[in-house]
C-alpha cells in the first residue's frame, strides 16, 4: 500500500510537471528559445502582414516558404545556417499565352478558349553566416536572398543585434536598416535590372522622407506584445516587442540571447507601389511560423 502511494505521488509530480512546462508564461516560453545546432525556423512570406489564404489569392502565387537550419549559434556573437525555399510560380510561357489571348479579339462564336496558368516549382538554397550579432544595424529580408555561400560582417540578417535590442528595451529606440541601399550588398546579390529600378526608386522616396524624419530610428511600443507560433509541433505563445520605422514594422523575440525578427511588414506607402507584378512583391515581409529546439 505504502509503495502504491509513493508511486502514486510521483506519478502526480511528474503530471505536474509536464503541465508546468507546457503552461509556461509567454514571457518565460520566449527566454527557453535558444538556439542550438540543429534546431531550425520556418518562415513564410506575407502580403501587407497577412499569411495564408489571403496572401496566397492576393498575390496571385504560392508564397515562399524558407526552411532555416542552425548550424551554430552563439548569442551576440555570430550565426551560421543553411536554408532553403520553394515556392510555385507560373511561367513565363504561361503569362505570354494569358496576355495574348486578353490582347486578342473575340467575337461571338470564336471557339478559342483561355489558357489555363502553369505552374513551374521555384527552388533556391545557401549557407550564410552572420559574424555581426553584437553592433549590427542592418538585417536582410530572406525575399532577396541569393543562393550560395555567403559571410555577412556588417548584417545580422534574421536577428537584431544585442546592441539594438538593448536599446529598445532600454530606452525603446534603436538604429534598423534593411541594407538595401549597401553598395556592399549589392555587389554580392546582384540585382536583377527589375530589382535595381525598384530599389532605386525606393532609395528615391527614402531620401524625401529622410528631409523631416530619421527613417532609421527604430521606435517600441509601450506594451509587450503576444505572438502565437509552433514550437517543436505544438502552438504557443511567446513575449515580444513591436517597433517601427519608416520602412515598416518589426515583432521581435523578448529573448537578449536570441532577438529573433519573428515578424517584419514592410511599410506600402515606403514601397511606394501596390503593384504586385513588380518587384515590390518580393519585398512584403514575412513571418516565423515554427521553431524547433533541439
Amino acid at each position: 500500500m505504502k509503495k502504491f502511494c509513493f508511486f502514486g505521488v510521483l506519478l502526480l509530480l511528474i503530471g505536474f510537471g509536464c503541465q508546468q512546462q507546457q503552461d509556461l508564461s509567454p514571457e518565460d516560453q520566449s527566454r527557453s528559445l535558444n538556439l542550438s545546432p540543429d534546431s531550425s525556423l520556418t518562415l513564410k512570406q506575407t502580403v501587407f502582414g497577412l499569411g495564408g489564404l489571403f496572401a496566397q489569392t492576393f498575390s496571385g502565387d504560392d508564397l515562399a516558404e524558407y526552411k532555416v537550419n542552425i548550424k551554430t549559434f552563439s548569442p551576440g556573437d555570430a550565426a551560421s545556417f543553411s536554408w532553403s525555399n520553394s515556392f510555385r510560380q507560373e511561367t513565363a510561357e504561361s503569362v505570354a499565352a494569358r496576355e495574348a489571348y486578353a490582347a486578342a479579339k473575340h467575337p461571338i462564336g470564336d471557339s478559342a478558349v483561355e489558357p489555363e496558368p502553369v505552374y513551374e516549382i521555384i527552388e533556391h538554397s545557401g549557407e550564410y553566416s552572420a559574424v555581426a550579432l553584437a553592433s549590427s544595424q542592418k538585417i536582410f529580408p530572406p525575399s532577396l536572398w541569393p543562393d550560395g555561400g555567403q559571410v555577412f560582417d556588417d548584417n545580422s540578417l534574421l536577428w537584431l543585434s544585442c546592441e539594438q535590442y538593448q536599446g529598445l528595451v532600454e530606452n525603446k529606440e534603436t538604429q534598423l536598416s534593411l541594407g538595401l541601399f549597401d553598395e556592399k550588398l549589392a555587389a554580392v546579390v546582384g540585382w536583377t535590372d527589375a530589382v535595381q529600378n525598384f530599389l532605386n526608386k525606393l532609395q528615391q522616396n527614402a531620401e524625401e522622407a529622410s528631409r523631416g524624419e530619421d527613417i532609421y530610428k527604430l521606435t517600441a511600443e509601450n506594451e509587450w506584445q503576444d505572438f502565437s507560433l509552433k514550437i517543436n509541433g505544438e502552438e504557443k505563445t511567446v513575449r515580444a516587442i513591436k517597433a517601427s520605422n519608416w520602412f515598416g514594422s518589426y515583432i521581435i523575440l523578448a529573448n537578449e540571447n536570441n532577438p529573433l525578427i519573428l515578424k517584419l511588414t514592410l511599410n506600402p506607402f515606403a514601397l511606394g507601389s501596390l503593384d504586385l507584378s513588380s518587384p515590390v512583391s518580393s519585398f512584403l515581409g514575412y513571418e516565423v511560423t515554427e521553431i524547433e529546439i533541439r
